[in-house]
């Protein structure tokens, strides 16, 4: 039988939460109408979720749908600071949104595989055309890095300055990862969302690469196939978080009833996989694709209607973290820096940082205590303090 002081861990979670549920919107930019927003979330905001907006700084009117018809195909610039309306509108909302950096322009060629329209259904159809990945159609894609960093420095200012907050996330284009994206988006202090796979993982920068962290999640997936969170473990493996997305909520998922409640099925089996690993869900959106070619009112009732269903599943059934992505990557990276040990009936936990509702994970029915601070129980395992930048010690005892 284990020691209690060997069942002791920090959560992954903070409040004692069994994982993290976050949404993320890509394509918000000059185009955006605040009205558009608030028919998808009105629902969402209510129940307290948090919408990650992918922004475009600098949008391209290109010949793709995430452009309106009246702009499309004319190759001039959109800076989101001239779209006012959609800023007040974004700050007004305050907690509930968050906003991370989508590129500079989203394109700089045309996009020869994206999604045409059916003018006879009103809904978007997927040319069949695979042999070039969709990737190859990122602004960012073969670029350089004096370029590629010129591309996201630029894009951060224009939305610092516009959203009077701090941009710490990245999404590129199609989520294509090169080697001078990551030494761009380290450079300029930013976590990385979408795109994370095996080959991607291989063009980090050695510089970058937190050797430990990768020794350690290769031995648990590879030898001791002790891990079962390798997605939540990976986000640690270089110096700047790396995310994964989970779901994508697309429109071709959500045409007909059986493929919606198929897709549907698939998404909750996900989350309930998610929180009994204890990792995260990142749901991904696209705003533009909830109405036919930017009519006024939605028109894919379907994409919306399973869209709320998920969010009431989670909402209702389980016991979700709702951050923003910038929260998910803020509090990995501050986990990951946290130091703990044990001796005897006292925890020492050494942070770098001043940390709100950390939880501990424990044997039931031991009672932890810290002298001066309140000491929540939210289970019969888990306990919920918050500590100082330092070193703090906790006592435990039956």
């Amino acid at each position: 039988m284990k020691k209690p002081n060997k069942l002791i861990k920090i959560s992954h979670w903070p409040q004692g939460h069994n994982y993290a549920f976050s949404i993320r919107d890509d394509d918000l930019s000059y185009f955006t109408r605040p009205e558009q927003l608030d028919q998808i979330y009105s629902e969402a905001w209510k129940n307290k979720f948090i919408v990650s907006f992918a922004t475009i700084p600098n949008h391209k009117a290109s010949d793709t749908l995430n452009v309106p018809p009246s702009y499309r195909n004319k190759h001039t610039f959109h800076s989101i600071n001239n779209n006012i309306s959609l800023i007040e509108y974004i700050i007004d909302k305050n907690k509930l949104v968050d906003i991370l950096q989508h590129g500079y322009s989203h394109i700089d060629k045309e996009n020869k595989l994206s999604p045409f329209l059916n003018y006879d259904k009103k809904q978007l159809v997927t040319l069949q055309d695979k042999s070039v990945p969709f990737m190859h159609d990122s602004e960012f894609f073969n670029l350089n890095y004096i370029k590629t960093e010129d591309k996201i420095s630029k894009g951060k200012q224009i939305l610092e300055d516009a959203f009077k907050k701090s941009i710490t996330v990245l999404v590129t284009p199609q989520e294509y990862i090169s080697r001078n994206i990551f030494k761009a988006a380290y450079l300029n202090n930013m976590s990385i969302c979408g795109g994370i796979n095996k080959k991607s993982l291989l063009k980090i920068p050695f510089t970058q690469l937190k050797y430990n962290n990768l020794i350690m999640v290769l031995y648990n997936y590879f030898i001791s196939r002790a891990n079962k969170n390798i997605i939540y473990d990976l986000s640690n493996i270089a110096k700047n978080t790396l995310l994964l997305t989970t779901y994508r909520h697309y429109w071709n998922k959500y045409t007909e009833r059986a493929d919606s409640n198929y897709n549907y099925n698939k998404a909750i089996q996900i989350i309930k996989e998610k929180e009994s690993i204890g990792g995260y869900f990142i749901m991904l959106n696209h705003y533009w694709e909830y109405y036919y070619d930017w009519e006024k009112d939605i028109t894919n009732s379907l994409l919306h209607e399973y869209f709320n269903k998920i969010l009431y599943f989670v909402n209702k059934n389980t016991n979700a973290w709702k951050c923003s992505i910038s929260e998910l990557s803020s509090w990995i990276s501050l986990r990951q820096n946290i130091k703990i040990s044990i001796k005897k009936n006292e925890i020492t936990i050494d942070s770098p940082n001043k940390i709100k509702g950390l939880c501990l994970e424990h044997p039931p029915g031991y009672e932890l205590s810290i002298s001066e601070k309140e000491v929540i129980k939210c289970r019969s395992n888990k306990s919920i303090f918050n500590i100082d930048k330092g070193t703090t010690h906790v006592q435990y005892h039956k």
